[in-house]
């Protein structure tokens, strides 16, 4: 009994140490740097138009969790939500439909990411300008 007690002591501690290094690599991991490019950069033509925001999360150190959100110029937040990084230029999509006929502006998107360290992108902007509608 007391041999089978040994055993699943050093059993155990084997698991936690072999899952240490992994989690230490995990919790060592910054981000280094945020990236946003806007597609299209300017955009003129009918409305409504689909903008799309391609979001780039760089880390020193792979594999890292990271919990990031996309903010956009007219105030709207999206959901906070993770990902994995595995490997480098790993990116993040948004996209965003606006416009009406008549209309021209200037919007923008960046990404802000929370975990392991908060890290902001510059905002990625657009130009607009939505042809009027013809009758």
């Amino acid at each position: 009994m007391r041999c089978l007690n040994v055993f699943a002591i050093v059993l155990i501690a084997g698991i936690f140490l072999a899952a240490s290094p992994q989690r230490k690599i995990v919790q060592d991991a910054k981000v280094t740097k945020v990236v946003v490019v806007a597609n299209p950069k300017a955009y003129s033509g009918p409305a409504p138009t689909t903008l799309e925001f391609v979001g780039t999360i760089f880390v020193n150190k792979q594999p890292a969790t990271v919990e990031y959100q996309w903010e956009r110029s007219d105030g709207a937040v999206g959901p906070r939500k993770k990902l994995t990084i595995r490997a480098a230029g790993e990116g993040v999509t948004d996209t965003w439909k606006l416009g009406a006929p008549g209309e021209h502006m200037r919007v923008w998107e960046k990404l802000h990411v929370f975990v392991p360290n908060e890290k902001t992108s510059a905002p990625a902007g657009v130009s607009l300008k939505f042809e009027k509608k013809m009758r």
